[in-house]
């Protein structure tokens, strides 16, 4: 947000600094958004007004401040990754991906009631 607030000098409340309470609400965000199919929607129609969008993403933040963090979110060094992509694919989500399995393993242990959808067994 640091390197790009410069070049919003005109809605300083739109590029100010985020905090955790907001990155939380954004990740509920793309969520519900895959819940709901949303990657074969745009972006925009969660906030919609016409009865069609989703209310929870106008409750949640503007349409602007959602695009401006998606802008600015990087999850992984862009100096280091070329190089990491030679070797890892998932180069610059690994570490991510990497903790939200860890995470996965650590608080979720799976009973005998458990389903998965049938997109998922092979």
């Amino acid at each position: 947000i640091d390197s790009v607030q410069q070049n919003y000098t005109t809605d300083l409340n739109m590029a100010r600094k985020t905090d955790i309470i907001e990155i939380k609400a954004y990740f509920g965000l793309l969520y519900i958004a895959g819940a709901l199919h949303g990657s074969k929607m745009n972006i925009e129609q969660f906030w919609k007004t016409d009865g069609t969008g989703v209310e929870i993403f106008r409750a949640a933040m503007s349409l602007k401040r959602f695009r401006f963090l998606t802008r600015c979110l990087r999850f992984d060094n862009i100096h280091t990754r070329e190089e990491r992509k030679r070797l890892d694919n998932l180069a610059a989500v690994r570490k991510l991906t990497d903790m939200f399995i860890s995470n996965c393993n650590k608080y979720f242990t799976p009973s005998e009631n458990v389903t998965l959808d049938e997109m998922l067994v092979p």
